[in-house]
């Protein structure tokens, strides 16, 4: 019985040894400066104790990917006497980085001077502010800390000043104020996993609006000074399913964003919902299709202050500056990108695209959107020049054309893809 009991033991103990073998002991990242193992770590499939799978290994590689922290990623499963060693080896990128944006349109010009670090803490986290001069001054710092508390809890802060100068519509008459917005916001986000999240925001927003001297006529209409103290209370609903493969993106994305102002003495309610869905796509070795589709609609009131525009920034490249402004809004941006030139470096891309937009008319009928005085199509080109080490930072070039009116055209110049 005792010879029995012991070969038993034998065996369990072989097993045990040859089970541990089969498994990963140890996960490691090699050429970190500043990344926290430890945040890492929570992204990861694989874990210690499991046996190893190459499928799960390559999402592990493409999540770490994703997070566009990394030059460089690559895994290496090795095997010793104690069990599979994954080791994943990193090449940073450059993420504590001047702000330095900037955008054109004829007869108009603005940019934008800062500093952010997209890293900051070694977690993820974003921490930046910066000066913008876009008719006027304005300033803004914010932070995001997406997995402040641990994988599912985060917070946001922002506090700005956006100063800029705006065209107000009055039927066929149009008068240009000079808009301050004060914002102070703070956020709480929840993210279920690391492709989706919930965001509440609540702020408080202080509004002025006061004619520009320079650009009126005596009598125009609208009143000469206004202001507006406000809360937002802001819903955001994030759905990312988006790989990063260099410049060339694939997968889809979604973003909703339901809002709603009290204003001070006032008793109704302002509303708004932004549905912006983008879907990327490859297309042979070099190509990659892109699209974005926004759809946005509020409270129909008969207001000159109304949310969404069409704007060369924005919406449609080459229309203008702010060019209508309305209280529904459908916009399809179509691009086709064609990497000519790919290398340690970065990467240069040349651009096809269609800009397709309607709006709803302040206190106009949903269907007077897709009439022909409410609707631009305009198609043009561009190219893109990346940077790979500095946060994959993209310089954007495009020119774009009215399909039906002669003078509607122009550059768009910025940083980052336009969607």
């Amino acid at each position: 019985m005792k010879a029995k009991l012991i070969v038993i033991c034998c065996l369990i103990f072989q097993a045990a040894v040859f089970s541990n073998t089969e498994t990963i002991q140890d996960i490691r990242f090699e050429g970190l400066q500043k990344t926290r193992p430890s945040y890492l770590m929570q992204f990861l499939e694989s874990r210690v104790g499991e046996v190893p799978d190459s499928l799960v290994i390559r999402r592990d590689v493409q999540v770490l990917r994703n997070l566009q922290l990394f030059l460089e990623i690559d895994a290496e499963l090795t095997m010793s006497a104690s069990g599979y060693q994954l080791v994943f080896q990193c090449q940073e990128l450059i993420t504590l980085l001047p702000i330095i944006n900037f955008g054109g349109v004829s007869n108009n010009f603005w940019f934008q001077l800062g500093g952010a670090d997209y890293n900051w803490r070694g977690e993820g986290n974003t921490l930046g502010g910066y000066y913008r001069y876009y008719d006027r001054h304005s300033f803004a710092f914010y932070s995001q800390l997406p997995y402040l508390f641990n994988r599912h809890w985060g917070l946001g802060f922002e506090a700005a000043n956006f100063s800029t100068t705006e065209p107000a519509y009055f039927e066929d008459v149009v008068a240009v104020y000079d808009v301050d917005h004060r914002v102070l916001m703070g956020s709480i986000n929840f993210n279920p996993d690391f492709r989706n999240s919930i965001t509440l925001s609540a702020g408080y927003l202080d509004e002025q609006y006061k004619k520009n001297p320079l650009e009126n006529a005596p009598g125009s209409p609208g009143p000469d000074d206004v202001s507006f103290d406000k809360m937002l209370y802001k819903l955001a609903l994030q759905h990312r399913y988006i790989d990063y493969f260099g410049i060339r993106l694939n997968g889809f994305a979604n973003e909703t964003n339901i809002e709603t102002v009290k204003t001070g003495g006032e008793k109704e309610l302002f509303w708004k919902v932004l549905n912006v869905s983008r879907w990327f796509a490859h297309l042979g070795k070099k190509g990659n299709l892109a699209m974005r589709f926004r759809a946005g609609i509020s409270t129909n009131k008969d207001s000159p202050f109304v949310p969404f525009l069409l704007d060369s920034y924005l919406t449609v490249r080459g229309s203008g500056n702010r060019v209508a402004r309305g209280t529904a809004e459908f916009t399809l941006n179509a691009e086709y990108r064609h990497t000519l030139k790919r290398g340690q470096m970065g990467a240069f891309q040349w651009v096809f695209f269609s800009d397709i937009s309607a709006w709803r008319p302040a206190a106009q009928a949903l269907s007077t959107a897709f009439r022909e005085e409410n609707n631009v199509t305009f198609f043009g080109s561009g190219f893109r020049v990346q940077i790979r080490r500095l946060n994959n930072f993209i310089f954007r070039i495009d020119y774009g054309f009215s399909v039906t009116e002669e003078k509607g055209r122009g550059f768009v110049i910025g940083a980052g893809q336009y969607f």
